[in-house]
C-alpha cells in the first residue's frame, strides 16, 4: 500500500495530480499500487508540472513509473 501525504493538516491543500505510466490518474488507484511494482517517482512543482499537464497540475504532479 502506498500512503499520500499532501499539505498541512491545519490548512486544506489541493491534491497535486497522479500520473502512473504517462497516464493522469485518480490518487484512489495510486493507493492501490504496490510499493514493489514501483520503478521510480519523480515530483514536479508548480510552473514545471503546469507546463506539462496544464491546469489540472497547478498544485504540482507525482509521475510514477511501474516496472513493466
Amino acid at each position: 500500500m502506498v500512503r499520500l501525504y499532501c499539505g498541512s493538516p491545519t490548512k486544506p491543500s489541493t491534491q497535486p495530480l497522479f500520473v502512473v505510466d504517462g497516464q493522469p490518474t485518480e490518487d484512489e488507484k495510486v493507493k492501490m499500487l504496490s510499493p514493489n511494482d514501483i520503478d521510480k517517482m519523480e515530483v514536479l512543482k508548480d510552473i514545471e508540472a503546469s507546463a506539462l499537464y496544464g491546469a489540472r497540475a497547478a498544485s504540482g504532479a507525482i509521475i510514477i513509473t511501474t516496472k513493466k
